[in-house]
């Protein structure tokens, strides 16, 4: 699994330019990259499977915490993974994304199963600084486009500069003599029709679709809109370490959901049956929740158009 890239941040635009369906101009077809991770396609109006819905682990061994600082012994052993980390929280602090983007450099599997957070002006979704680790942006430029574009706009403009000096032109010259009135009008109308054409063709040239995009998830990441319509919520605390240790409590993968509030942990690891057993069910609970497509989520489309700037037309090329 490839790691988390490090990207930098543009200002969120959306794109306001809709006339122009993709398929109406010719493309190649987008390669998918196959490092990246895709998931599923969002189905809605149905429930979600009964292996998420309903799962029962059964009696487990394990370490009990509870009280302030309970999340301090998950991140000791997040701290310590050599393969894997995989976390179900729906609230997440951009200092300990840290240590995720830290241990993902360093080779680490990182999968992460959130909420949509509150929304501001520049974080619509909430989640700013995850997304923009999380999600690369491809261009793919249709260069037979731009090259006519590049092509016509010169010419364009050499048809505006002539009609425009030939209007002056007869506008002089019918000063001088008026005996040239009709034949002088006629000139400056037809001259004055030829530079607005080509000032409405100039404009339509300029807004050609040249650039298509793709987003895809550097990793495994499913982001829940947080709807009040829907029935399900997403309120789960899950760690998984390395497939070996899970950690299941109240805590989120926040500083003060670790530290500072009073909360709950249970630490299950494989040092007996039971627990390896639990773990193992854990885990395919894991898998089986970030497969679902029935929950209302954000695509890597979605992401990315919030979150990264968007040149259709090719105006920066």
């Amino acid at each position: 699994m490839a790691g988390i890239t490090k990207m930098r941040w543009k200002y969120p635009v959306k794109p306001w330019w809709e006339k122009y369906p993709d398929y109406m101009f010719h493309f190649e077809s987008k390669k998918k990259r196959t490092k990246d991770y895709v998931p599923p396609k969002p189905v809605s109006g149905l429930s979600p499977s009964s292996e998420v819905l309903h799962n029962h682990i059964g009696s487990v061994v394990g370490e009990f915490y509870i009280g302030s600082g309970a999340g301090n012994y998950m991140l000791s052993d997040l701290e310590n993974a050599r393969k894997s980390i995989k976390i179900i929280s729906p609230y997440l602090s951009d200092s300990f994304l840290d240590i995720l983007f830290k241990k993902s450099v360093g080779g680490c599997n990182v999968s992460i199963i959130t909420l949509q957070g509150s929304s501001s002006p520049g974080d619509p979704i909430g989640q700013k600084k995850l997304i923009l680790n999380a999600v690369r942006q491809t261009t793919h430029t249709n260069k037979d486009l731009l090259a006519r574009r590049k092509r016509w706009l010169p010419i364009t403009l050499g048809l505006l500069i002539i009609f425009t000096i030939v209007f002056f032109v007869f506008a002089f010259f019918l000063l001088i003599d008026e005996n040239i009135l009709r034949m002088a009008t006629t000139c400056m109308a037809l001259s004055l029709l030829g530079f607005l054409s080509c000032l409405f063709l100039r404009r339509y040239i300029r807004k050609i679709r040249v650039n298509f995009y793709d987003y895809n998830f550097t990793f495994p990441l499913k982001i829940l809109k947080s709807s009040k319509n829907s029935e399900y919520r997403l309120h789960q605390k899950i760690y998984i370490i390395d497939d070996e240790i899970v950690y299941i409590g109240s805590f989120n993968f926040t500083y003060s959901g670790c530290k500072n509030n009073l909360e709950t942990s249970l630490k299950i690891d494989q040092s007996t049956e039971q627990g390896e057993n639990a773990v193992e069910k854990v885990i395919q609970y894991f898998y089986k929740l970030m497969d679902e497509t029935h929950l209302p989520q954000f695509s890597p489309e979605d992401c990315g158009r919030l979150y990264f700037w968007e040149d259709y037309y090719g105006l920066l090329l």
